[in-house]
């Protein structure tokens, strides 16, 4: 199977009923022919069989031909949303598609951005023409739940449509060999705008494409107002598609976590704090020489002869006290910077998303050899092209929690730490840290990896299973059929004369 197949195969994800109908690289090779006719005539793209054509203005005329690889790129892109082939919500928009193209066209703010957002018109134009031939072949709509098996959910019509679209790739591949080589094929998606555009709460184009899906998030959230996010996201009963395609509500919700963290290490200082407590009567604190309770002077009962509490304690303390620089001036406390870069590498998380997407468009969009068949994408790929989403995630909650207390402590907190190691007590100050955070962490992983990102590997399996087993037969089935459709003059099958 070529690769450009896998745009709709490998990630496919629990799509109901909207599929590419075109190869990703008919549409980038239909993308260069759009240009090539706009820079032999400045603004005009001749119609066949007529005298008609298409004029653009001499603004998007220009986007196109002066940014040939970000026109390529939106030619493809409602089958890049999230992941190739998890293309539900940009391609059923509302059930009004060239809306998303619109709203991509206003959102625009540059040349290249432009050049993006009118390749989503030109997908749309094209998957239009070929929807109808592709349903024909394979026998309905795309679907995983298709009519052909009762509704049950069933990978037999994907292969269908795959096999169909696959076939003419191949026969445009035979024709015009040298329009599907590296320098033809090349495109790059614009990652700033696609996050921008399809992953801001506040855009325009993100909020109508995840109507039905913050309804059904919305509606587990009313029914669960107590339940953890890790909970809401298994309960809301959303796709994988729509999962992803709601990360931006669950980075903004995970962040909450940060403010339920500061709660949690106030809590456990007022714990210690008072006497009537188990932690309070161990510890035993009592007022320093500044006569205030919950300060860094504080005493207390123990100290290593009850090494947890006491690195519990007063870690809370020096986590939350504003800390100062070498000439003394007031700076954030070492808890508000932790929780700053926690949530700056959560942010992180939504640019990987993207760029992961742009890194397996580039290997799934490699140049084709004529003839060539066979399925030469494996999980290697998946895991070298996931690179970026799952170093995001790791950045998050893989932390080093003793470099941490080094970095971000204020100099009371080491010479706590100092204390301790005097009496052979190691690490103690940084093992609060971790007992403290972890929790958090922990939650933010299992939304992002377990729940939303996890699914992925599992379904390329399952994928590349079915096409393995049932691609053969249906390559036969189509073949015979359109011998049979086609004339015997004509020499060959509609295929064979793809480009007339």
């Amino acid at each position: 199977m070529p690769l450009g197949d896998l745009m709709l195969g490998v990630w496919i994800l629990a799509l109901t009923g909207s599929a590419d109908a075109f190869t990703t690289r008919i549409h980038i090779s239909l993308a260069n022919d759009i240009r090539e006719a706009l820079l032999q005539t400045g603004n005009r793209i001749p119609l066949q069989m007529g005298e008609q054509a298409v004029v653009l203005s001499d603004e998007n005329a220009s986007a196109i031909v002066d940014h040939p690889l970000e026109f390529r790129a939106g030619a493809i892109g409602p089958d890049n949303f999230v992941f190739p082939g998890m293309t539900d919500p940009s391609h059923a928009i509302g059930l009004r598609p060239y809306d998303q193209c619109q709203i991509l066209l206003d959102m625009a703010l540059t040349p290249p951005e432009r050049a993006y957002a009118l390749g989503c018109f030109l997908h749309g134009s094209t998957d239009a023409v070929a929807h109808h031939y592709v349903n024909a072949m394979s026998g309905e709509t795309f679907s995983l739940n298709p009519i052909s098996t009762g509704r049950v959910e069933d990978w037999s019509n994907v292969i269908r449509h795959m096999v169909a679209e696959e076939m003419i790739q191949e026969a445009a591949v035979t024709l015009r060999p040298d329009s599907f080589d590296a320098a033809h094929l090349m495109h790059t998606i614009p990652e700033d705008f696609v996050v921008r555009s399809y992953y801001d709460e506040d855009s325009p184009l993100w909020l109508a494409m995840s109507i039905h899906a913050r309804a059904k998030h919305d509606a587990t959230v009313a029914a669960n107002p107590d339940a953890a996010l890790p909970d809401i996201v298994a309960a809301s009963g959303l796709a994988p598609a729509e999962h992803l395609l709601m990360l931006p509500v669950y980075t903004r919700m995970l962040g909450y976590l940060v403010d339920d963290l500061r709660g949690d290490i106030e809590a456990t200082r007022d714990r210690y704090l008072d006497p009537l407590t188990l932690e309070g009567a161990e510890l035993d604190v009592g007022p320093g020489p500044d006569g205030l309770l919950g300060t860094l002077d504080d005493s207390s009962g123990c100290s290593w002869d009850c090494p947890t509490a006491y690195a519990t304690y007063f870690t809370c303390l020096g986590l939350l006290v504003p800390r100062q620089d070498a000439a003394g001036n007031p700076l954030e406390s070492a808890f508000d910077k932790i929780a700053a870069d926690v949530l700056t590498d959560l942010y992180a998380i939504l640019p990987a998303v993207v760029h992961t997407v742009n890194l397996l468009s580039a290997r799934l969009n490699e140049p084709v050899i004529a003839g060539a068949a066979g399925f030469d994408y494996d999980l290697a790929d998946l895991d070298a092209v996931t690179a970026p989403m799952d170093e995001a995630v790791s950045e998050l909650v893989l932390v080093d929690y003793e470099t941490l207390v080094q970095t971000a402590a204020p100099p009371f907190l080491l010479a706590v730490e100092a204390f301790l190691e005097s009496f052979g007590i190691g690490g103690a100050v940084s093992s609060v840290v971790a007992s403290l955070m972890q929790p958090y962490l922990d939650a933010i992983e299992e939304v992002i990896e377990t729940k939303v990102l996890g699914a992925v590997e599992a379904y390329a399996e399952e994928y590349i299973a079915e096409y393995e087993a049932n691609s053969g037969s249906t390559e036969k089935e189509y073949a015979v059929r359109l011998a049979a459709a086609s004339p015997k003059s004509l020499g060959g099958t509609a295929l064979d004369h793809w480009y007339d």
